[in-house]
């Protein structure tokens, strides 16, 4: 039996050279070593031994192996993780390298050979083409508009579904506060790469916030409002898009008391 893999070219976003690929599954045949039963019955049961699709620079890829008749054979998607769900403090642009999440298979399978998300498995039975699937995450960055050298902190509230990687992990911070940042910046001070179906929650943390008390000579940072894609005062709740995310955290510096 011949099976046709094919990774289809992303063609949104930019850089695209992140990892992402399918794996071959196929227990006794030499190919990989998924056991003697055969295929694995979950993600879980996979290992990494096996004949691997990987996309080629940012273009398709287009993997065909032999397998014995009527042998039971998985397909596992495997996303890319160098800066999947996760988030940096470069001080500067997001990474060209943009990572990529598995969106669905395509191709001669049943509805019923999908055990999981990323996984598919069905019997050698015939020649076939299956396609995986896959699509760019876009970053959401984070500037700070600062007008004088006050610094502002960002408290950081993330989760995400789980990572198809062998084996799956799954992203999250439960309110992690960033550095300092101060002045004026042109680059985002932060930015994130995060799944379709995360959440992201950031709130400022200004001087006021941290004990300062303002007087003629001191000056304390004060967080005024958000601009982009969050707008007023408060926390700014995102969740990923089809496009970049910006947003800025407006400061001034404040002489006086604190009106609350």
């Amino acid at each position: 039996m011949r099976l046709t893999v094919v990774i289809p070219p992303r063609i949104d976003g930019r850089g695209n050279t992140s990892m992402h690929r399918v794996l071959i599954i196929s227990g006794s045949s030499g190919i990989t070593s998924g056991g003697a039963a055969g295929a694995p019955l979950n993600r879980a049961g996979v290992t990494l031994k096996g004949f691997q699709c990987d996309r080629v620079a940012n273009g398709a890829a287009t993997c065909e192996v032999d397998i014995p008749r009527n042998q039971m054979v998985a397909l596992v998607a495997e996303e890319g993780r160098s800066f999947h769900s996760g988030r940096g403090t470069t001080g500067g642009m997001p990474p060209d390298d943009w990572p990529a999440e598995f969106v669905d298979w395509g191709g001669d399978f049943a509805p019923g050979d999908v055990v999981e998300p990323g996984f598919l498995r069905f019997a050698a039975d015939r020649d076939r083409r299956i396609e995986g699937r896959f699509q760019t995450i876009f970053p959401i960055t984070v500037h700070v508009d600062a007008q004088a050298t006050e610094t502002i902190r960002f408290k950081v509230t993330a989760s995400a579904p789980t990572i198809l990687s062998v084996p799956a992990s799954t992203y999250g911070e439960a309110g992690q506060q960033t550095g300092a940042y101060g002045g004026n910046i042109a680059s985002p001070v932060e930015w994130f790469f995060l799944k379709t179906g995360s959440t992201l929650q950031l709130e400022v943390i200004d001087d006021l916030d941290t004990g300062c008390i303002p007087s003629v000579a001191l000056g304390c940072s004060q967080f005024l409002n958000w601009t982009g894609d969050c707008a007023g005062g408060g926390v700014c709740d995102l969740t990923p898009q089809r496009r970049i995310q910006d947003v800025t955290a407006v400061t001034a510096q404040n002489f006086g008391l604190r009106a609350d």
